[in-house]
């Protein structure tokens, strides 16, 4: 005796559609936490580099990175920090500029070292506060 197994058609659709937005919920629920943390450990970083940037960096580029005219050029809204990669950014602030390495060579002061006085971590921090906050 042979059984036949017959599949109603309309009826497997409907349940195949009733589990895609249980789907979706669960493919959110998955990469959303990664995005959020991601964006929250920058958040994290720039908040922190904003007070080493504050402490060390604003008497000479100001409070909000507006420079200061013959001492430092400005930070906000800056072509460099905006098209460079972080790893660049914190080259400068770990090694400064000088000689034929200044940037802008109206400002007669250099751009002093700073791997003597921040951490890598802190470097890292002050370059990503310039990126994401202040560009």
């Amino acid at each position: 005796m042979k059984t036949h197994l017959t599949i109603n058609s309309n009826s497997s659709r409907k349940h195949a559609f009733a589990l895609l937005p249980l789907l979706f919920l669960i493919l959110l629920l998955l990469l959303f936490p990664a995005c959020a943390n991601k964006n929250g450990a920058a958040k994290s970083q720039a908040s922190a580099g904003r007070e080493i940037y504050l402490n060390n960096c604003s008497p000479c580029h100001g409070k909000k990175g507006e420079g200061k005219q013959g001492i430092a050029p400005n930070l906000a809204n800056n072509d460099f920090i905006r098209e460079s990669k972080l790893e660049d950014i914190k080259n400068v602030i770990r090694h400064g500029r000088s000689g034929e390495n200044k940037r802008y060579k109206d400002i007669p002061g250099n751009m002093p070292q700073w791997s003597h006085k921040l951490s890598e971590e802190e470097i890292n921090e002050v370059a990503v506060y310039l990126k994401e906050e202040l560009n």
